[in-house]
């Protein structure tokens, strides 16, 4: 051997290899297992791509050993079956909400711990401490789950809500239904029907109208419900005191998509009627004669396509009230019949009248509300003086029938007599009655020499009336004419609603307005010292916004004749009524469980034990008893082949056991079938 060494270096062709002991490496593994990877081939094309270490698989794996960086299935990881559980378990309590699954729980687990596990291991003992969170996570979870409506009568749930798809033309529709039958009781357009002082407002002229309080009103969890919520509280704890507000709640907030009554109502009224008016209003007079910014233009077209739109809607619920509705013989409620037929005869369908009435003096006490919370005026487009005014003009015009498709014409017709002059009028119908129709440049020649007095509404209507109804046959050219001649001719300050006087101040908080509590309690105001207010308004927010009730009922003796049992009566004969319409057409779900009893201590399920079965409600129950028998048997016989055989005999002794094991007694749950 030579005693010269030709590299003292030792270097040679192959890359410099990093030992263990170089933190930059084991900073680099302990990355690549925080990351969740096991496979030594992935590290090595990593630390290539990444890093520029090149190093063979089995000095990876060498490495990784020694840093005990274990992958989940690795002969050296010393972690006992408890100490997995115990590290699944505190990754599971840092997810309250238990929205991460099985796949992310393990990247947890990987990377905020530094221990990899197998993903079978994770997942049975995720399956055995929280296995309802598996069904919360699939992905049809959260679907909303259609379940059978088992109303018990008319009157015991009004259900109320806004129409919105034309507000985009200012024309919103607040509306209510009956529950049971689905029948429109009331559907008005009103200038918002996001303010809580007009949806009051309109639950009391409901109640006003049918004389009495339904049982339960429900409303979507919108904020302009909070006034409604303490009225309807109100009314029905002071009127009806014998109807518990704890048991049975006057008022329910639901989601829109559980809100169903008057949801799939919209349906048809947007095809129907809705997405019509919203075309007709938009496409304008014939003439383009509609200025918005003009307080005139403004106010009339509010105020006659308000009344438009308020006749079509009238017509719409009246046509769907009287519409026969398809049969269903899986519905629990009246179906094949019209809503006024099961409204007006329930007894027919199986329904009662859960009205809860009201006598005259408490009618009075409601109208007299009212009339504190602004009365009409709430529900006006225009103002009072502009209202009177218009309706008088409409009234000259002698309109056989107002719609949609004939309002632009209506309001080309009324528009001129805001301007009117009476010179020019008498003028003009001098002309027209010595010879006949004139042609609109005559007519506005004549024009030119008359007079620029004004006259009120009231002078011109009857005279521009017998005009009106010549010229109307050969359509609005003149009147149009007409009016655009006044407007360029008349000074901006005499039309006759630009001074109006402004609306009287509406009070936005029924519970606040003077005068209200002592109406309701017969009493005076300071003597509840703010309770009215307090413990209904402020209650309103918590059942909106899901949170827990903060009070049951308004002390200081508005529940001194509190009686729970019709509360709790209704409320059985809801259930009675649900149970009954689970059962139409879908069958009885029937579970079987079978238990082990040690020889001393608790009996313990067997898990894989756990059968059900959805039967016909004309099953036998001996055999459903032996199909449900014939399904334990099995896994009952791999899972303890030493045991006696199951048969009906032998476990139909719940007090013996059958080589430790026991046959729990079969829970009936009734539920829709699949």
């Amino acid at each position: 051997m030579s005693s010269h060494n030709h590299n003292p270096m030792g270097k040679n062709q192959h890359a410099t290899v990093p030992s263990v002991d170089d933190p930059r490496l084991a900073e680099v593994l302990t990355k690549f297992h925080r990351e969740g990877l096991s496979s030594n081939s992935r590290i090595k094309q990593r630390l290539f791509a990444e890093y520029g270490i090149s190093a063979s698989v089995s000095s990876i794996k060498r490495w990784r050993n020694d840093l005990q960086l274990l992958g989940p299935r690795s002969k050296l990881q010393k972690l006992t079956e408890k100490e997995k559980e115990q590290v699944v378990l505190q990754q599971l309590d840092r997810d309250p909400s238990k929205g991460q699954g099985l796949g992310t729980i393990k990247n947890h687990i990987a990377h905020d711990q530094g221990i990899q596990l197998a993903r079978d291991t994770i997942s049975g003992i995720m399956h055995l401490h929280d296995a309802d969170a598996f069904l919360a996570r699939e992905p049809g979870a959260k679907r909303i789950h259609r379940v059978p409506k088992a109303p018990i009568g008319v009157h015991e749930r009004w259900s109320g809500d806004g129409h919105d798809k034309l507000y985009k033309i200012g024309f919103p529709i607040w509306a209510v239904v009956d529950d049971a039958t689905a029948r429109w009781l009331a559907a008005r357009v009103v200038p918002s029907n996001r303010m809580g002082d007009i949806i009051g407002y309109l639950f009391l002229c409901l109640v006003l109208k049918y004389k009495g309080l339904p049982l339960q009103f429900s409303t979507d969890c919108g904020s302009e419900t909070t006034q409604l919520y303490g009225l309807v509280n109100a009314l029905r704890q002071i009127f009806h005191p014998d109807y518990d507000i704890g048991t049975l709640p006057a008022h329910c907030y639901l989601r829109s998509v559980h809100n169903i009554s008057i949801e799939r109502s919209w349906l048809r009224l947007r095809l129907d009627f809705g997405d019509n008016a919203v075309t007709e209003y938009q496409k304008g007079p014939p003439s383009g004669n509609f200025k918005p910014e003009d307080p005139v233009h403004s106010q009339l077209s509010q105020w006659l396509w308000s009344k438009t739109l308020q006749l079509a809607l009238d017509g719409f619920t009246e046509m769907r009230n009287g519409q026969k509705m398809r049969k269903d013989n899986e519905k629990a409620g009246p179906s094949g019949c019209s809503r006024n037929e099961a409204f007006f005869l329930p007894q027919n369908f199986g329904l009662v009248d859960k009205l809860l009435p009201l006598n005259d003096d408490q009618l009075k006490i409601v109208f007299e509300i009212k009339e504190f919370m602004g009365g009409d005026a709430l529900l006006a487009f225009a103002s009072p003086e502009f209202s009177e005014k218009a309706e008088i003009a409409y009234q000259s015009l002698g309109v056989t029938e107002l719609t949609i498709h004939n309002a632009w014409h209506i309001f080309e017709a009324l528009l001129p007599l805001f301007y009117i002059l009476p010179p020019v009028l008498h003028q003009l119908i001098t002309i027209n009655l010595g010879s006949g129709l004139v042609a609109e440049g005559s007519a506005l020649q004549h024009l030119s020499l008359c007079s620029s007095q004004w006259l009120s509404v009231h002078t011109v209507v009857l005279t521009f009336h017998f005009w009106l109804t010549r010229t109307m046959k050969q359509g609005f050219g003149v009147v149009n004419a007409l009016c655009g001649y006044l407007e360029s001719q008349s000074p901006k300050s005499q039309p006759s609603m630009t001074n109006h006087k402004k609306a009287p101040h509406i009070p936005t908080t029924i519970l606040r307005i003077q005068g209200v509590t002592p109406l309701l309690l017969e009493q005076n105001a300071t003597d509840m010292g703010g309770t009215f207010r307090q413990g209904y308004q402020a209650q309103a927010s918590d059942p909106r916004l899901n949170k827990p009730s903060t009070a049951h009922g308004v002390e200081g003796g508005l529940n001194k004749l509190k009686n729970l049992s019709k509360a709790q009566t209704v409320v059985a004969e809801r259930k009675a009524k649900r149970e009954e319409a689970n059962l139409v057409g879908t069958g009885i779900k029937v579970g079987a469980t079978l238990w082990k009893i040690p020889e001393q201590g608790k009996m313990t399920k067997i898990e894989p034990i756990r059968v059900v079965h959805v039967f016909s409600p004309e099953t036998e129950t001996k055999d459903a008893l032996g199909t449900l028998l014939g399904m334990v048997r099995k896994p009952f016989v791999d899972q303890y082949p030493d045991a006696d055989m199951l048969t009906c005999k032998n476990t139909r002794r719940l007090n013996t056991s059958i080589k430790g094991f026991l046959w729990n007694s079969f829970t009936m749950n009734l539920s829709r079938g699949n």
